[in-house]
This record gives C-alpha cells, sequence and structure tokens, in this order.
C-alpha cells in the first residue's frame, strides 16, 4: 500500500496524465478491496469504494481533455 500512496504522490506532483493517475488508483481500490475481504475491515471496504470513484473521474477528464 505504501508503494501505491508513493506513486499516487509522484504522479500528482509530476502532473501525470489523468489515465496513469487512474491505473494507480484502480492499484489502490484493488488493494484495499483485498484488506477489507481478509482482514474483515469495513472501513478499507468504505475506501475502496471511494478509491473506486476516482479512477472514473480520471477518466472523464482524459476523454474531455
Amino acid at each position: 500500500m505504501n508503494q501505491v500512496l508513493a506513486a499516487i504522490q509522484h504522479l500528482t506532483a509530476h502532473e501525470a496524465a489523468p489515465a496513469e493517475r487512474a491505473a494507480v488508483y484502480d492499484r489502490k481500490a484493488a488493494q484495499l478491496e483485498r484488506i477489507a475481504a481478509e482482514d474483515d475491515r469495513h472501513e478499507a471496504a468504505e475506501q475502496a469504494t471511494d478509491a473506486r470513484a476516482r479512477p472514473a473521474q480520471l477518466r472523464d477528464q482524459a476523454d474531455l481533455g
């Protein structure tokens, strides 16, 4: 998870393309879903839902750009 968060920070700081950032957010959501399932952590499930919304927003930005 630390690597995913570092990647998000790096891509955001370097103004990466929305599609690149969307791919990393997809990875973050997948990891949060895994944590939620394996550890029965409801807060991780909620965070995964939020994280899943972000790639859709970024892909919409890419389509508009």
